[in-house]
């Protein structure tokens, strides 16, 4: 009889090192079988770099988050209300780890199958299964 397999997952961390260092603190700590995070590492400001660091040291399953598309965009190419965080990620993180998020795949199935992880839909990191959902 084969064992239940412990699960860590991990989102939306959006460069707040501070949230994400506590985090991955627990998730180290119940020692998971396999851990999985699923995308926008680093948009944000609080720390990204960082943010993305501690991530990496997971030794996590990766897949793309919406704002992981965006991050090798040139500031004019963004929304209007994103262009000031673009370019400031610009500076703050290298160019190969934004294309590294950036490129990263939609889905990943895990488990033998059993486990199906994306960010937002198996084929798109901008759909929400919730929004469709009736209560």
């Amino acid at each position: 009889m084969s064992s239940a397999l412990r699960l860590a997952v991990l989102s939306d961390v959006h460069g707040n090192a501070f949230a994400a260092e506590a985090v991955i603190r627990d998730i180290q700590t119940h020692a998971p079988d396999l851990t999985v995070n699923l995308g926008d590492q680093v948009w944000g400001q609080a720390d990204p770099l960082r943010a993305l660091e501690l991530q990496r040291s997971l030794g996590a399953v990766e897949v793309r988050g919406n704002n992981d598309e965006l991050l090798t965009f040139s500031p004019a190419e963004l929304p209007p209300y994103k262009q000031a965080v673009g370019a400031w990620l610009a500076e703050h993180i290298p160019l190969a780890d934004r294309e590294h998020l950036a490129a990263l795949p939609l889905r990943a199935v895990l488990a033998d199958g059993e486990v199906l992880a994306s960010h937002g839909t198996p084929a798109s990191p901008w759909d929400s299964l919730l929004l469709h959902l009736r209560l």
